[in-house]
């Protein structure tokens, strides 16, 4: 038995999740290029990291994909000690100084943290979703790396953890666990059991006389790929803000569903109602897929730091969504969610997949169409922007994914400022977003950032 069987779980051994997760924390530091400020942030990063592995040992720990053996039985996703990031010679952060290679952080913040100016090849120690990777003997695959870049006047963490292992909501409680560290504080009890809770029988699965759900749609069939309805139109990232007042106008157009409802529906029928506009296309059918953290819904305390995501899918036509009220429209994803959002779902998701051989043909997204479907994560609820990470760093300024190769047609949600704005980063194509840009509506509400 290895030392970390126990953190080996059901819902996350999907194929496609073999890749990184990414959040980007913005700090300041006193004056332009000062050097003992920045060793000084060197030994309290290097001290709290080393507090934190000693408390969850797994996160010094490598991904190790084993062959099943035979062509009908899927790989299988573990974690082995490595040397590498292990106490206390080692750490899972490095440094990097990109003084010379980034804006200050005056002007960063200045600009609002644009994509355009965070190279994720820069700051980031791993790729990012969609790439995958190929780990060797020489170079591991960690289950969770920090960055920390120093740019003039400021400190920019990136945090990549491995998906299979970590979902957005672990990368939050990482660095709420890292920030506790920085303060000087313990962590508690209830912390470190949550954090290292055995992950093998989380998600019961269904028994044979229990009847499972239908989840293939989420199957990717083998068929030639679509043509690229505009491949003179590359897609990017673009980060857009929506103010407390646009969201509190948002929401009660939506009536009384969430603000993460209205603000998801506004975002989804206006990029359908611009691809609309351009392509004439009233009969084909948009897909928004939706990730849904499943831990309230199974009984899983915020400490746990696994991957408990499931997805709802809603489906509309492109002329129908584009003239629904709001209203209706947010209703249609607040329902979908819920048909998802239950112990019974969630339990047969996770026995399909466990049951499931050929796991390389499940994604998200299934048969996902970029030219007319939509994939959305929401992050909104991360309270990371109010946390404090010690005397030197302070409140992070900025919150950002840095820039990485396009996932087409995917929108997230980051989490929200300590003012209350919500920013989307969203990356479709160059005419998706220049439609947006002369949409009244979109503009009414959306805030360009870049």
């Amino acid at each position: 038995m290895g030392e970390f069987d126990h953190m080996q779980d059901v819902v996350g051994q999907l194929p496609f999740l073999k890749t990184y997760s990414h959040l980007l924390l913005a700090f300041p530091l006193p004056g332009e290029d000062d050097g003992a400020f920045r060793e000084e942030a060197k030994h309290r990063l290097q001290t709290a990291s080393l507090k934190l592995v000693e408390a969850f040992t797994w996160l010094a720990a490598k991904v190790v994909q084993r062959s099943s053996g035979g062509p009908d039985r899927p790989d299988s996703f573990h974690l082995e000690p490595c040397e590498l990031w292990s106490p206390p010679n080692n750490s899972i952060i490095r440094f990097k100084d990109c003084s010379d290679a980034m804006p200050s952080f005056q002007e960063l913040v200045k600009a609002r943290g644009p994509a355009t100016m965070l190279p994720g090849s820069l700051l980031a120690p791993r790729k990012a979703f969609p790439e995958s990777y190929h780990e060797t003997e020489q170079d591991p695959a960690p289950v969770v790396a920090f960055q920390a870049n120093f740019v003039r006047g400021g400190l920019l963490l990136d945090c990549a953890a491995q998906h299979n292992f970590i979902d957005m909501s672990g990368i939050e409680q990482c660095y709420l666990l890292l920030a506790t560290a920085l303060r000087g504080e313990n962590f508690s009890v209830d912390q470190i059991a949550q954090g290292n809770m055995d992950r093998r029988s989380l998600v019961p699965l269904l028994q044979e006389h229990e009847t499972p759900k239908d989840h293939d749609q989420f199957l990717r069939v083998n068929l030639p790929p679509s043509p690229v309805l505009e491949p003179e139109s590359p897609f990017s990232w673009r980060y857009f803000r929506f103010s407390p007042p646009k969201l509190a106008a948002l929401k009660a157009m939506a009536a009384s569903y969430s603000t993460n409802d209205a603000l998801t529906a506004f975002c989804w029928q206006r990029v359908i109602s611009v691809r609309l506009a351009r392509r004439q296309t009233p009969q084909a059918v948009a897909k928004f897929c939706r990730a849904v953290d499943a831990r309230r819904t199974m009984g899983v305390k915020e400490g746990y730091m696994g991957d408990l995501v499931t997805i709802a899918t809603s489906s509309m036509g492109f002329l129908e969504l584009a003239e629904a009220r709001l209203q209706d429209v947010a209703s249609l994803l607040r329902n979908d969610l819920t048909k998802v959002n239950n112990r019974d779902y969630v339990r047969s998701f996770a026995t399909w997949i466990a049951k499931t051989q050929a796991k390389t043909q499940i994604s998200y997204g299934g048969q996902f169409n970029p030219d007319t479907d939509i994939g959305s994560s929401s992050w909104a609820h991360v309270r990371l922007a109010k946390v404090e990470f010690g005397p030197l760093l302070g409140k992070p300024a900025l919150i950002r994914r840095p820039d990485f190769v396009p996932l087409r047609s995917d929108i997230y949600f980051m989490p929200q400022t300590e003012s209350g704005d919500i920013d989307a980063l969203l990356c479709f194509n160059r005419a998706d977003f220049d439609g947006l840009m002369e949409d009244e509506l979109w503009t009414a509400y959306a805030d360009y950032i870049g």
